[in-house]
Formats: C-alpha cells, sequence, structure tokens
C-alpha cells in the first residue's frame, strides 16, 4: 500500500472518529478519542516499520545479486577453463599426429626418438595437473554456490521473524500505554457507568417478580375457564346421549324394514334370498347335496335352492340346484366352476365334475364324484397310447437313431426324484447288450448318498466331466475329418450327468454344435439336466428342437406349456398331449395311493418323449438292480487313450512299431494313457466265450478294487471309492462292514 493511500484512509478514519467524539454518548466518545489517540501511534510504527522492512529487502538483494554476480562470474572462469582443457586436448592430439610422423620418418634416429617420448610424458603431467586444478576448481565453485544459498535462505527465514515480533512487542507497548491513560482519566466516568448498571438490575429483578405473579394470575384463569367447560360438556353429553340411542334405534328398525320389504320384493320376483334345503334324510347323496349349497352360500354368498339329487352305478352322482332369476346363468356356471376345488375342500367328495344349466327347467345341475374313479386297467391304457415300461429302451433307441426318424442327441430332464437315474441306468444295461457300443457314463457328483449307479465311470468329477466332454468332441473331429475310427472303432453312446449345472457355458456351446452333427460319426450324446425351463439353464428353445427330449414327472406340464409357443407345435397338438397327461399322470397316481405298499423307487412313473414334431408316453421301468458292466459292448473306465487291441493286431501283422496313434494323438492335444506302446504291450483280442457274458456278470475292478459278499462269497463284484459295492444276491448296496475286500 502505498503513502497516499495510507494518508486518505487516515484522514477519513481521524473525521469519523473527530464527529463520533463530538455528537456521541460518553461511552462511545470514549472509545472514539482512545481510537484518534491510539491509531497514529500504530500508524507511525507500521510506517517505521515497512521503512526498516524495506531497507532490510533492499540489503538482501544486493547482497544476492552480488551472490549472482560471482556465481556468473565462477561460471565464466569454468567455461573458460573447459575451453582451455579442450584446447589442450586438441593440441595433445596434434602431438600425437606429430610425434607419429617423426617416428615414421625418424625411426633410425633413435636420440630424436628418446627427446619424443620424454617431451610426450611432459605434456602428459602437465594434462594431469590441469585435470587436478579443474576439479578443485569445480569443488570450491559447488561448495560456494551452496554456502550462499544457505545465507540466503537463513536471512529471510530470520527477517520476517524479526519484523514480526517487532511490531508485536511495539503494538503491544502502545496499548498498555494508552489503557492505562484512559483508566487514569475516565475513572469517574466508569464509577458512574457502574451505580447505573446497579440501578438497572434492581428494575428487572422488580419486573421479574411482577411477571411471576401475572403467570400465576394466567394459570389461575386458565384452570378456572377449564373447569367451566368441563362441567359444559358433561351436562351437553347427559342430554344428547339418550337422543342419540333413539335415533340409533329408529335407524336399526327402519333397515330391518327395509331388508324385509327387499326380501318380499326378492320373493314376489322370483329371486332366493337365502339357500333352501332339500328336505332332511339319512341320505348321503341328499347331505352331500345340502353341504354343496351351504358352502356355496358361504364362501359366494349366492343362494341356491335344493331340488334333488340322483347317482349312477359308476359312482357319479348330479344334484339339481334352483336360482334366483335376476342371477345370470352363465356368470353362475363360471362361478361354481371356478371355484369347484374349494367347495370339494370343504365338503369333502373328491371332484366336482361338471356344471351345466338342465335344458328342460331352470335348473343347474353339479355332477361330482365322491370317491376316487377306480384306475382303469392297465391294458385300457397301453390302448389309450401309454407305452408300457418293457418297450422303453428300445422306443428311447429308436429315437437316438436318425435313420429311424430319431436325433442324435437326447436331453433328458427331470426334478431330483423324478426318475433320471432309474430311467438311464435301465438305458445302459440296454446297450451294454448289445453289440459294438462303447459306453461312457460321466457323474460329477460321484460318492454321493444318492450315487445308485453300480456301473463303471469314466469321469467322476466336475473336472473330469469337462475333460471327458472334450474327449468325445475330439473324437467326432477325428473321424469327421480324418475319416479315421479314433481311438476306438466303435459306436460311441455318452451320458453326461448335471450337465445343466457342472459344465461350462463353453461345453454348452460345444455341445450345441454337435448335437445334429454326431450322427456321421457313430457318436451317441445324453445330456441330464434338472429343468424344463431351458432359458435357465443357458439353452435356447431352438436348441432344443435339434435334439430329443426325455422329460420326466412335474417337468412334462412344464413342456407343455412351451409346445406351441416356443417348439412351433400346433395348439390342437398341444392340447392333445395336454389332455394325455392329465389322464396318464391321473392314472399313474391312483395306481400308486391303491398301490402305496410298494417302495417309492419302485412306483408307477410316465415320461414325454419328443422327438421332432412325434411324441409318446412311456411308462418307466422299475429300477434295474445289481451292477452294470460290460457285456457286449463295454463301459470305458478312463479319460487315458491307447492303441486299441485290434490295431495292435493289424500292427503286428504288418510288421510296423505301433506308435502311430500315440503321437498322432499328442498332436492332436490329447493325453495318452500311457508311453509308446510295444509289442509285449499287445493284448490278443476278446475270444467268444469272453464276449458272451452279459450285464452284471463280468467284475471288473472298480475305483476300490474288488470285493465279494461275506454273507454270499460266490458273488464278486467292483468296489467304489468310498469302498462300497453292490451284492446281486442280496440285492442292494453294502457298506464297508459287509464286505470282504480282495486282495
Amino acid at each position: 500500500m502505498n503513502y497516499k493511500k495510507i494518508a486518505i484512509l487516515t484522514g477519513g478514519f481521524f473525521g469519523i472518529c473527530a464527529i463520533v467524539a463530538v455528537t456521541g454518548k460518553p461511552g462511545i466518545k470514549t472509545i472514539a478519542l482512545s481510537s484518534l489517540i491510539s491509531f497514529p501511534v500504530i500508524v507511525g510504527a507500521n510506517i517505521s516499520a515497512d521503512k526498516r522492512c524495506r531497507r532490510q529487502e533492499t540489503l538482501a538483494e544486493a547482497s544476492v545479486q552480488q551472490t549472482v554476480a560471482e556465481k556468473q562470474q565462477l561460471q565464466n572462469t569454468l567455461s573458460q577453463l573447459q575451453l582451455s582443457h579442450k584446447s589442450l586436448i586438441d593440441s595433445l592430439t596434434n602431438l600425437e599426429q606429430e610425434s607419429a610422423a617423426l617416428s615414421e620418418q625418424l625411426n633410425n634416429t633413435a636420440e630424436e626418438n628418446k627427446t619424443l617420448k620424454q617431451s610426450n610424458l611432459e605434456m602428459s603431467m602437465k594434462l594431469q595437473v590441469l585435470a587436478e586444478e579443474k576439479r578443485k576448481i569445480e569443488v570450491d565453485l559447488h561448495n560456494r554456490i551452496s554456502d550462499l544459498e544457505a545465507q540466503v535462505q537463513e536471512f529471510t527465514a530470520n527477517f520476517e521473524s524479526a519484523v514480526d515480533e517487532q511490531v508485536n512487542i511495539e503494538t503491544q507497548e502502545f496499548i498498555d500505554e494508552q489503557l492505562e491513560n484512559l483508566e487514569n482519566k475516565y475513572r469517574q466516568t466508569i464509577i458512574d457507568g457502574e451505580v447505573i448498571h446497579s440501578k438497572a438490575m434492581e428494575l428487572a429483578l422488580k419486573f421479574r417478580d411482577w411477571a411471576l405473579r401475572a403467570k400465576k394470575l394466567q394459570v389461575k384463569r386458565e384452570e378456572f375457564i377449564k373447569g367451566l367447560t368441563g362441567r359444559y360438556h358433561d351436562q351437553l353429553e347427559a342430554v344428547t346421549t339418550p337422543y342419540k340411542e333413539a335415533i340409533d334405534g329408529y335407524i336399526k328398525q327402519v333397515e330391518i324394514l327395509q331388508e324385509k320389504v327387499a326380501r318380499l320384493q326378492q320373493r314376489l320376483a322370483g329371486d332366493l334370498t337365502e339357500p333352501v334345503y332339500f328336505q332332511e334324510s339319512c341320505a348321503i347323496p341328499t347331505q352331500i347335496s345340502n353341504a354343496i349349497a351351504k358352502v356355496i352360500w358361504e364362501q359366494l354368498h349366492i343362494p341356491l335352492a335344493v331340488k334333488g339329487v340322483a347317482g349312477n352305478p359308476n359312482g357319479e352322482m348330479g344334484a339339481g340346484y334352483g336360482y334366483s332369476r335376476s342371477t345370470p346363468v352363465e356368470s353362475l356356471i363360471s362361478d361354481l366352476s371356478c371355484n369347484s376345488d374349494v367347495i370339494c375342500q370343504s365338503v369333502g367328495i373328491h371332484k366336482i365334475l361338471s356344471v351345466k344349466k338342465y335344458p328342460l327347467a331352470d335348473l343347474i345341475v353339479v355332477s361330482f364324484r365322491r370317491d376316487p374313479e377306480p384306475p382303469a386297467s392297465i391294458e385300457t391304457i397301453y390302448k389309450q397310447g401309454l407305452i408300457p415300461a418293457r418297450d422303453f429302451c428300445s422306443v428311447v433307441e429308436k429315437s437316438l437313431d436318425h435313420k429311424r426318424g430319431g436325433k442324435p442327441t437326447l436331453r433328458v430332464m427331470a426334478a431330483t426324484g423324478e426318475g433320471k437315474g432309474i430311467v438311464l441306468k435301465n438305458l445302459l444295461a440296454h446297450y451294454a447288450s448289445l453289440e459294438g457300443w462303447e459306453l461312457w457314463l460321466s457323474d460329477p457328483v460321484d460318492g454321493s448318498d444318492e450315487d445308485y449307479w453300480d456301473t463303471p465311470k469314466i469321469a467322476t468329477n466336475s473336472s473330469e466331466s469337462a475333460r471327458g466332454y472334450q474327449l468325445l468332441a475330439q473324437l467326432h473331429r477325428t473321424r469327421h475329418s480324418s475319416k479315421q475310427p479314433g481311438f476306438t472303432d466303435k459306436n460311441v453312446l455318452a451320458v453326461f450327468d448335471e450337465f445343466d449345472k457342472k459344465h461350462s457355458d463353453d461345453d454348452k456351446e460345444l455341445a450345441k454344435s454337435l448335437m445334429t452333427d454326431i450322427r456321421h460319426t457313430r457318436i451317441r450324446q445324453i445330456l441330464v439336466g434338472q429343468c424344463a425351463e431351458v432359458g435357465r439353464n443357458r439353452w435356447a428353445w431352438d436348441d432344443m428342437k435339434s435334439c430329443s427330449l426325455l422329460v420326466l414327472g412335474n417337468s412334462i406340464g412344464t413342456l407343455c406349456k412351451h409346445l406351441s409357443k416356443d417348439l412351433g407345435w400346433t395348439v390342437r397338438k398341444a392340447n392333445k398331449v395336454k389332455r394325455q397327461y392329465e389322464v396318464f399322470s391321473e392314472w399313474a397316481k391312483t395306481v400308486n395311493v391303491k398301490n402305496s405298499e410298494i417302495p417309492q423307487e419302485n412306483q408307477t412313473r410316465i415320461g414325454l418323449l419328443v422327438s421332432g414334431d412325434e411324441f409318446n408316453f412311456l411308462e418307466l421301468p422299475i429300477p434295474h438292480k445289481g451292477v452294470v458292466t460290460s457285456g457286449f459292448s463295454s463301459f470305458r473306465e478312463t479319460l487315458n487313450i491307447s492303441v486299441s487291441n485290434k490295431e495292435n493286431i493289424e500292427l503286428v501283422n504288418a510288421r510296423e512299431t505301433p506308435t502311430y496313434d500315440s503321437v498322432y494323438y499328442q498332436k492332436l492335444g490329447i493325453a495318452t494313457g500311457a508311453e509308446t506302446t510295444t509289442y509285449e504291450d499287445i493284448q490278443p483280442l476278446p475270444t467268444e466265450t469272453d464276449r458272451a457274458g452279459h450285464v452284471g456278470v463280468s467284475a471288473k475292478p472298480g475305483k476300490g478294487g474288488l470285493g465279494s459278499c461275506k454273507k454270499h462269497p460266490e458273488q464278486i463284484f467292483p468296489l467304489s471309492k468310498d469302498g462300497r459295492g453292490t451284492c446281486k444276491t442280496c440285492g442292494r448296496r453294502l457298506p464297508k462292514s459287509q464286505i470282504e475286500k480282495i486282495q
């Protein structure tokens, strides 16, 4: 801030303080006078400190400029030394060149050569001396620059702290001096002010006492008004209560009269006001018809008049009911049909068969069945289209054969406990009895409490299952591209359990690409899932058109919802499937209720097989008891591949080293089970006697080895990882305590 601005601000402030000192109150005058006295001192001290600061700042700037000049001078000296050093280096180079020339010209003169060497040595010493001097100058210059920078920083810090300290000291001294002068000068004024303050406090205390008395009077006034109002309300209520009771009584009487008038009007119009029951009778049909009318009145508030009831020999009964003329018949029939389940549950009958209008009178006829209808004979059900359990495996086999209208991929969908394992184990046993098949079973949840396979497995966990599917895809590519049989020349049926949950989306995309292509490479695959809502498991309904579908249990109803919408079937055909499903599922339920003593695993179940535009309802077979092992066809029990017996014998006959398959499959990225196959590894083909076995006869070691039943030592069977196995004579899976392990 320059001095002109300081002068303007000082003059303005003095003028304001002078006006206040002349015209203000005593207290304000005191403050104004103290400000007039202290302000010039503060301004003077500030100006004096500012001048000292500027003087010290000028000295510091001069010192810094001098330091910078010295630094520049030293830098110039350094530059000159660098130039001298460069010139000396150039001179040295020239001398070396001259020395070389003289050496070539005077190489026969030893004395001159010695002189030149001595001169060369002296020049080198001079160069070393110059280099040492240069290094000392650089070090000295660097140290001096560092000292100057440290001095500048120290001076700057000391200068700022000294200025602040001096200003604070002088300001505090001036304030103390002025306060002491003012206290001596205005002591009497302060005493007068204290007297005035004490009088003001007395007045404030008197005002507070008056306010308290006024508040007490106000409270008493409010209490008086509240008491007066309460007595008024009590007297008013005593007068109005009888009046209100009388009015309510009159209103109720009017409502009763209006209801009576409405009922009389309904009777005149032919309407019912409440149910009219049939005459009391001990006959059960009459009691049921009356109970139906009562439930309809209680649940739907529809009055009906029971006119009669009749029955026929097959157990069906029909009850006739009259209804109000103002009630629409179609609406009444619709309401009763929609609530038929509630009515049956309340009355305790099995089922309401139909609700329809009687054509000869104003009646509706409710047909019902008291007890469940006896199940149709199994011959009748088979005539209606259900395929017997004995033909189940052959029908499924046909659905996997594209030459007979099937598709090479089968999707099995059902919830837990609806029979997936039962049908698949029967299907594996069926294929094991056929010629020329190699069977693969992948079970990612091997060893669980629900593991009833008792079958050799190619994979027993999720990672092995994924590798197994990649191996299947590689076999397809080998057969398709190179027209070679691959590591097996048999037809392959691969069953992958828990495919929806235990396989990745990449495996599912691969499965979509293989669904129809594998028909050219003699491969069949069965992919097992748990839900017919295919979208939940990253499938699409268009994918389902490329494979056959086997749906079990309640999942059939789910599939029926998608037949026309997603699979493109006509509504008429989809409704036909739904009607057959209702008939067959009701029959199975009735049979199971009638034969409730049979084990759950042997209960009657049905499945729906869809292949393209064709569908079949199948009766599921009962569980296959015992171990399923290799028969006419064989089970693959490992992911490792090796040269087959047939290929080995062909190689022996051709007198070739049988290493081709191992190297070939290693190039394809498939791990082989052993190193190079040699002549000693070749085993003969199985004889006709060996191939004469059937399902359950062969006893190849399982993952836990071989074992025998302690009760039936002649029964030898493979053991799983947990040491358990199945004895065919006992007909069940034995714990480890009942098994004798064979070493």
